[in-house]
């Protein structure tokens, strides 16, 4: 399950269904062999130091970085 799939369901869950998930379970088959895959979640009451600074150093490059819309990117790439 690639990370934007799992960020999906997990946005689903909340938004649509006004759930908090403390279990995701699948079956993927990657290869000829079945493969389960398994996250749990705890409930964490706040955020350790390190997440705090891990969120202002990307608050902090926000405001550095220019907005550029998707448009813009892909044409000047080319």
């Amino acid at each position: 399950m690639t990370p934007f799939s799992r960020l999906q369901a997990i946005r689903s869950l909340v938004m649509t269904h006004g759930l908090r998930p403390t279990e995701i379970s699948c079956v993927t088959r990657a290869s000829d062999t079945p493969k389960k895959l398994r996250w749990t979640f705890r409930m964490v009451p706040e955020l350790t130091d390190r997440e705090r600074l891990a969120i202002a150093r990307i608050d902090e490059a926000l405001t550095r970085t220019p907005f550029l819309p998707f448009e813009k990117y892909q044409h000047d790439d080319e």
